[in-house]
């Protein structure tokens, strides 16, 4: 595991810990409906529960000497890796300050086609491409079927 996945990691499963504390003090429902504290729940427990899966099979792969020299193969070493790790955490919070003013669809178009064109290796058509289909899924899902507006 390389030490940008281990500071990812963490912060993501700091992100999680927080969000989930923070979910029980809003109702989980309100009469017929969903509280506000239904899907921070949900997103919390969801990550929680793919970091752990993530965190168990490295250390499995790891205890059986499958790791060691894979990624340093498929990916070219990286002179300065905290670089790049700084770099996100600007455009990640340039993106947030850009949601106040645009709405969330742009913003999160960029910040996903970002991460996965140089975080994953993906070509920029690919990268566009499921980028977009994302995009559409999760305006589907909150403005056109939940009617929450992403503005």
């Amino acid at each position: 595991m390389k030490s940008s996945e281990i500071v990812l990691l963490t912060g993501i499963t700091a992100f999680a810990w927080i969000l989930l504390f923070n979910s029980f003090d809003m109702p989980l429902s309100s009469g017929m409906n969903l509280g506000p504290g239904f899907l921070p729940l949900i997103i919390s427990v969801t990550l929680l529960a793919v970091i752990a899966i993530r965190a168990v099979s490295l250390f499995s792969l790891t205890a059986a000497g499958k790791v060691h020299g894979e990624e340093g193969s498929k990916r070219s070493s990286n002179a300065y890796p905290a670089l790049g790790i700084v770099v996100f955490i600007g455009v990640m919070a340039l993106m947030i300050v850009a949601m106040g003013y645009v709405g969330i669809l742009l913003p999160l178009g960029i910040t996903m086609a970002l991460v996965s064109r140089y975080f994953s290796g993906h070509s920029m058509v690919k990268s566009i491409g499921v980028t977009l289909l994302v995009l559409l899924v999760i305006y589907a899902v909150f403005a056109i079927w939940l009617k929450i507006p992403l503005r």
